[in-house]
């Protein structure tokens, strides 16, 4: 299970590689939450992805995904990625993000 806090959500979305590109569709923005950090190496070997029309970016125990062409048309290979990481987790796009952290503030209040 992979959980994460408030103020955890708080500072994923703020760590996003993403956040000074207001012009980018949160849509299409996909933040994975891992279970842990990845190894040393997966932070060095997402430059093999290049190719492809997707920036990947490993912060921490996220992952950060923007697809301009929506994941639905993306050629990325997961799999590729999952080997990398070496780590499970769950992934979500920011406006799930931004509505978990949402709901997450409203259960703090009560």
């Amino acid at each position: 299970m992979i959980l994460r806090t408030t103020d955890e959500f708080r500072s994923a979305i703020a760590a996003s590689p993403f956040a000074d590109r207001p012009e980018l569709e949160p849509g299409k923005i996909l933040v994975s939450f891992l279970a842990g950090a990845p190894p040393r190496e997966a932070h060095t070997a997402f430059d093999r992805f290049k190719q492809y029309p997707e920036e990947v970016h490993l912060k921490g125990c996220e992952l950060y995904i923007y697809f301009p062409n929506g994941a639905g048309q993306s050629n990325l290979p997961w799999s590729s990625l999952e080997k990398l990481l070496k780590v499970t987790g769950t992934a979500r796009n920011l406006n799930s993000v931004r509505k978990m952290l949402e709901m997450a503030e409203e259960m703090e209040k009560s």
